[in-house]
């Protein structure tokens, strides 16, 4: 039997060590069903199976048990190569670039200040787009991606850090008006996810006249802040809904990842960025949530 991708074998031991498919999954960052279809496709290569599926978990067979075996072997050669290279290092330094959607990185950049200042040495960038970078050819290191449903690739390891919500967003003044008269801020056509967002809240709220065209978010909260319309932001961003009231409650809008490339996540510099992230999404999980947003004047219709 010939593996021509050895990152397959992290697969074989992700089931060793979580026992289950599901364990599995949990470890790689990935769904149940990538774990099964790279296994499925190692069984082609092997021309064996793998595992039973019992009810107590996976029973390896003995091609299985060999290919763990192989698996471990690789990853403790791995594991002494980076000894070997990093072992000596104190002072963690080097570029670490992230990608992250626009908003999210209006939300985080106090929090990216601050992973400046622990680690010196590391040159941060952060690359604030609505369009995905490709983390595969490396126009990213780190890429934290949020919406309903995420699919991540299989070539990539992560984790899900937290749940996103959604409010309506207005300027003082506009929660006076029903919300027939209120009119909503729009986006021009480079950006479809926004204003397929966009109609979606303006059919449930009243359906009220579109007003101005933006093309960023930015644009949208000042023209929100100006009184030019609603528009429809994430909770827990001070920085972006500051000056504007929330005019609906909180609602499910996804959620987000932290990913990167396997061959990345143990180097030193990435690990840190990558740990970093974990620890600043489990403290703005509650804001994200939108628990401090809405008040129970600002949920009261308008009249």
């Amino acid at each position: 039997m010939q593996i021509e991708n050895w990152t397959d074998l992290r697969f074989v031991l992700a089931l060793h060590r979580g026992g289950t498919l599901t364990g599995a999954a949990a470890l790689l960052g990935v769904d149940q069903t990538t774990v099964t279809r790279r296994l499925r496709a190692i069984e082609r290569t092997a021309g064996s199976e793998l595992y039973e599926q019992l009810r107590g978990g996976a029973r390896f067979t003995r091609i299985g048990a060999e290919l763990v075996a192989a698996a471990e072997r690789v990853e403790a050669e791995m594991l002494e190569l980076e000894a070997r290279i990093f072992g000596g290092q104190t002072h963690l330094e080097g570029p670490v670039r992230i990608t992250l959607p626009t908003l999210l990185a209006v939300a985080l950049m106090e929090d990216f200040h601050r992973f400046t200042e622990r680690h010196p040495g590391i040159e941060l960038e952060v690359v604030a787009a609505d369009q995905v970078q490709s983390l595969s050819k490396r126009e990213a290191d780190i890429a934290v991606r949020a919406g309903p449903a995420m699919q991540v690739p299989e070539h990539l390891v992560g984790r899900k850090v937290c749940p996103l919500f959604m409010s309506v967003f207005g300027a003082s003044s506009v929660r006076e008006r029903p919300w027939e008269q209120r009119s909503w801020i729009g986006w021009v056509e480079s950006h479809p996810g926004w204003t397929a967002l966009t109609e979606a809240y303006r059919t449930r709220y009243g359906n009220g006249p579109l007003g101005m065209k933006v093309n960023s978010p930015w644009a949208a909260v000042e023209a929100a802040r100006a009184g030019g319309g609603v528009v429809a932001l994430l909770c827990g961003c001070p920085p972006l809904t500051r000056g504007l009231v929330p005019l609906t409650e909180p609602e499910p809008a996804g959620e987000v990842w932290v990913l990167t490339h396997p061959e990345l996540r143990r180097s030193p510099r990435i690990r840190a960025a990558l740990d970093y992230l974990y620890e600043v999404f489990e403290r703005r999980a509650m804001a994200f949530a939108g628990e401090a947003q809405i008040s129970a004047e600002a949920r009261r219709p308008a009249s």
